[in-house]
């Protein structure tokens, strides 16, 4: 994104929760390199991710201005010492693996609900003018814990209005679907299998999903940071495939001539066959506004211009614009690893 007058980030200091994890460190990347902040912090619990975070941004154009700090998104003194000064807040920190629900759900919902209301109020209290939560496609009509704790970490972003906005803090989240090339996304997944030679195991070859790279899931968070007028949640037009597509493209990228070994093991508990980003239900309160779908509040009313545009329609990857193949390709071939 180019920077202009209306630049979110630009002249101000930016603080990002989970700021050593993939959105943290690509977002850091584009603030450094093509913006001018007064510094970005990332802010994340894990040193050694810290260090080769810090390694990988020092040397960009603006990588005097990086910050690390040491802290858990949980622990809202914490977070009030390190967030003061900063005028923008990108909250990216969660736990996100099903398994980790089904193994240790009081330690998603501390992280992801209670972690989100410690950020929130964290905010409110050291006078950030923007905060912005990165929320999910699970959190769209949820049926496992993790897409249940989403839909509650952006139902507090938005609810926060009503402390913030008098106050000037606005609070907004943007909903997107799998990051392609992620940490710990089915892209890495499919391509230790391959060279491991073993079968790539696929859940269901029916399986459709969102996907957006991450240097786009970076320019829509900084299109919703200049667009926001608070309490919406904000939602990228997407294309979707089918996961089994994912893995032909990720063993062409490899070199491997189709057809190649695979295993269905079906899908695990609280997975879906199908996404949704916006759900029937939703659609009455959302607009178009053609770069994006906004999303309003449901039962809240704030002193701003309400969004305009066209109704929106419900939007499920089994009826999104199909993610041609060869472009599949070409994102996975830029994915390192």
């Amino acid at each position: 994104m180019a920077c202009g007058p209306d630049c979110p980030v630009c002249g101000r200091a930016i603080f990002c929760t989970g700021g050593s994890g993939s959105f943290g460190r690509a977002f850091a990347a584009e603030l450094l390199t093509h913006h001018e902040p007064a510094r970005v912090t990332l802010y994340s619990r894990g040193e050694h991710a810290q260090i080769e975070a810090a390694r990988a941004l020092s040397d960009l154009p603006m990588g005097k201005r990086l910050r690390m700090r040491i802290g858990d998104a949980r622990d809202r003194d914490r977070l009030r010492v390190a967030m003061d000064g900063h005028e923008v807040v990108v909250h990216g920190a969660a736990l996100k693996v099903l398994a980790s629900g089904l193994a240790d759900p009081d330690e998603m919902v501390k992280t992801n609900v209670m972690g989100t209301l410690a950020v929130l109020g964290a905010a409110w209290e050291t006078g950030v003018q923007r905060v912005l939560t990165i929320s999910s496609d699970k959190a769209c009509a949820p049926i496992n814990l993790y897409g249940q704790t989403k839909a509650l970490a952006e139902g507090l972003t938005v609810g926060w209005n009503v402390f913030g906005f008098p106050r000037g803090t606005w609070y907004a989240a943007v909903r997107w679907g799998n990051c392609l090339g992620s940490r710990g996304s089915v892209v890495h997944a499919f391509r230790r299998m391959l060279r491991a030679g073993e079968p790539i195991r696929i859940t269901d070859p029916r399986m459709t999903r969102f996907w957006i790279t991450l240097d786009e899931a970076v320019a829509f968070a900084l299109l919703a940071l200049r667009s926001m007028r608070g309490g919406e949640v904000f939602l990228p037009h997407l294309p979707a495939t089918t996961v089994m597509d994912v893995a032909k493209a990720v063993a062409a990228v490899e070199g491997r001539a189709a057809p190649f070994e695979c295993v269905f093991a079906g899908a695990i508990p609280g997975e879906k066959v199908h996404e949704d980003l916006l759900a029937e239900g939703e659609a009455p309160r959302a607009v178009d506004v053609d770069a994006f779908v906004v999303l309003e509040p449901a039962h809240l009313s704030l002193p701003r211009a309400p969004w305009l545009g066209a109704p929106a329609k419900p939007m499920r990857s089994d009826a999104a614009p199909a993610l041609g193949f060869d472009r599949l390709r070409d994102m996975i071939a830029a994915v390192p690893g």
